[in-house]
């Protein structure tokens, strides 16, 4: 059994109230982590591996919060937009879905950076938008997928340390590398690295603390 199957979630029977939905999409969020960032951290990316990892993160969500349906683990059949973006239409998705994958195996042996590596596979992910739902959650676990197959780093949320509006530093980061295609996810690695920053700073000051109660 993988650790995956481990995490466990008990809800009432209600899926229509929404802190049920939003208990569930957390646990389900841990879940769909564990299976791809740590059953298969050493695996190379496939289709099949996303997939199954949007089954979990989506499992019992049929419907968007504006009502649209939602098919998990498959590939989206109609055209989307958000934040005045629009994507891929459908047709093109498992074209580019599999052009990704063959990339992004090609490159994690290559790349020295990792945190590079993440940005650009997180921001790549986003504009091909393969899902009806859940495509900011997934690329943000690809992002530590990348991350924690490198020894030098550890898993990372993104905004952290941004005192306000976390989420909307990573829409607009999204944004900007959008309207400069140029930086091919820099502003997302420019967040992503803000962000571990903030994370170690705030492990520096738990150990810290740790040190002045042992002495």
């Amino acid at each position: 059994m993988k650790l995956s199957e481990d995490i466990q979630i008990d809800l009432p029977d209600s899926k229509k109230d929404l802190g049920d939905r939003n208990r569930r999409e957390v646990v389900q969020h841990a879940q769909a982590f564990v299976y791809l960032c740590i059953d298969n951290a050493s695996e190379p990316l496939t289709e099949e591996i996303l997939k199954q990892a949007h089954a979990i993160l989506m499992k019992d969500i049929v419907t968007r919060e504006d009502g649209d349906s939602v098919s998990p683990g498959e590939y989206r059949k109609t055209y989307i937009t958000a934040g005045g973006a629009v994507f891929p239409p459908p047709e093109a998705v498992p074209k580019r879905m599999k052009a990704l994958c063959k990339d992004i195996n090609e490159k994690v042996a290559l790349e020295k950076d990792p945190y590079v590596l993440a940005a650009r596979l997180a921001y790549r992910f986003c504009i091909i938008h393969p899902f009806d739902d859940g495509n900011g959650r997934m690329s943000r676990l690809l992002l530590n997928w990348v991350l924690l197959r490198s020894v030098e780093s550890f898993p990372c949320t993104l905004g952290y340390g941004c005192l306000r509006n976390p989420r909307q530093k990573y829409l607009q980061s999204i944004q900007e590398d959008n309207q400069s295609p140029q930086h091919r996810g820099g502003y997302l690695a420019t967040l992503l690295l803000e962000s571990m920053r903030g994370q170690w700073h705030n492990w520096r000051a738990v150990v810290e603390e740790f040190i002045k109660e042992e002495d």
